[in-house]
């Protein structure tokens, strides 16, 4: 018997103002200047002005 992965991947649009972390991982794409926060539980929040 043959067991394939199963493609796992998120609906969310890139161009979405926030994004959930998938398997405790995320991409982010930045243009441009801002600021990047995250957030998590159990987590102290962080950010970053770019």
């Amino acid at each position: 018997m043959l067991i394939l992965p199963v493609a796992v991947i998120s609906l969310e649009r890139f161009t979405d103002s926030h994004r959930k972390a998938f398997f405790g991982k995320c991409v982010v794409v930045i243009k441009g200047k801002g600021t990047l926060k995250a957030q998590a539980v159990d987590l102290k929040d962080a950010s970053v002005a770019l």
